[in-house]
């Protein structure tokens, strides 16, 4: 009879004890984010190319006279990022790639250049931008090729897929309006409009699918607008507003950029996500949107509010620099 009463006494203290045990929180690794763009040092006044890494900013060598970065690639713990420098002994533009914050020019001092985006495919590094009289110019591995006469072309976002490069921007079109344009292995093809102008500004893939983002001129102003496959969708808006950059999460497509403010009609850093619009700022000062990446459910956007750098989680503002912009974001899971 003793032991019938002690089992109950045991199964009560057991109960108790499980009770009491806490689950373990499983501990969510946080990503490296990388952020490029420009600051204004306190005892300069000029621009200084600046990488963000998690918030803390380093700066990139420039001669100590000016420099913007304007666009970074990730490829193992390599860190690449392209931009432009003049120096000292300079007397014009010089394209400018930074390995690891180690800079190599890519033109040199007599011909003016500017490198606007990379891309890296395996041991190959391309670059985009500007050479001669405004060229538009891809360098290989160092190795520039001018890839078309027109001087009145935008390089403004390229992609390599499948060993194809892409490239994206605008050129002249016969109408002498700017029309969005992207070359695939140096051969244009443009993208529908209304033949009032246009302008391709990112560039992305998701799986075969190839998208744009930019905006299409009208008779009242820009409209956002991507192209799938080369079909032209306009984001709906009773406002002025413009696509800087494309990110896709899963199926969902990112885009961030500008929209006009009703009241006050500044420029607003907006972002969409499949579609729908969100604010980042108030109309009561200039911002703008420049890059946009996903990671999870975290959606970061960078970019510039009444002349400072900021970037933007889930919509939260985060200042880097007092005087400056941001323009490109890679964000690395751990």
């Amino acid at each position: 009879m003793i032991a019938k009463i002690k089992f109950p006494f045991v199964l009560v203290v057991v109960l108790l004890l499980a009770a009491c045990k806490k689950e373990k929180t499983p501990h969510k690794s946080q990503p490296d984010v990388y952020i490029v763009g420009y600051q204004i040092i306190p005892d300069r006044v000029l621009n200084q190319a600046t990488v963000w890494k998690n918030g803390i900013a380093s700066l990139l060598p420039d001669y100590n006279y000016r420099s913007q970065a304007n666009a970074i690639a990730i490829s193992g713990k390599d860190v690449y990022v392209v931009g432009t420098v003049v120096g000292p002994n300079f007397y014009s533009n010089v394209a400018t790639i930074w390995k690891n914050g180690q800079p190599t020019f890519l033109t040199d001092s007599t011909i003016f250049s500017m490198a606007t985006c990379i891309a890296v495919n395996g041991n190959d590094i391309y670059v985009g931008g500007y050479s001669g009289d405004f060229h538009p110019t891809i360098w290989k591995n160092g190795v520039r090729t001018i890839f078309s006469n027109n001087e009145l072309v935008d390089v403004a976002a390229m992609a390599v897929k499948d060993g194809n490069i892409y490239v994206s921007g605008s050129s002249e079109a016969s109408n002498n309006f700017s029309k969005a344009t992207y070359w695939k292995n140096g051969v244009a093809s443009f993208l529908p409009d209304n033949d009032l102008g246009s302008e391709a500004s990112a560039i992305a893939f998701n799986g075969s699918d190839i998208y744009f983002g930019g905006a299409t001129s009208t008779t009242s102003g820009l409209i956002a607008t991507y192209w799938k496959n080369g079909m032209p969708v306009y984001l709906k808006s009773d406002r002025e507003s413009v696509v800087n950059s494309i990110f896709f999460n899963g199926t969902n497509l990112y885009l961030a950029g500008n929209a006009e403010d009703p009241t006050t009609y500044n420029f607003v850093a907006t972002y969409w996500n499949n579609g729908i619009s969100a604010n980042l700022a108030n109309g009561s000062t200039i911002s703008s949107a420049n890059g946009i990446a996903v990671n999870n459910d975290d959606i970061y956007v960078v970019g510039q509010a009444g002349g400072s750098a900021f970037y933007w989680k889930n919509g939260v503002p985060t200042q880097l620099a007092s005087k400056g912009s941001a323009y490109a974001i890679v964000v690395v899971p751990q």
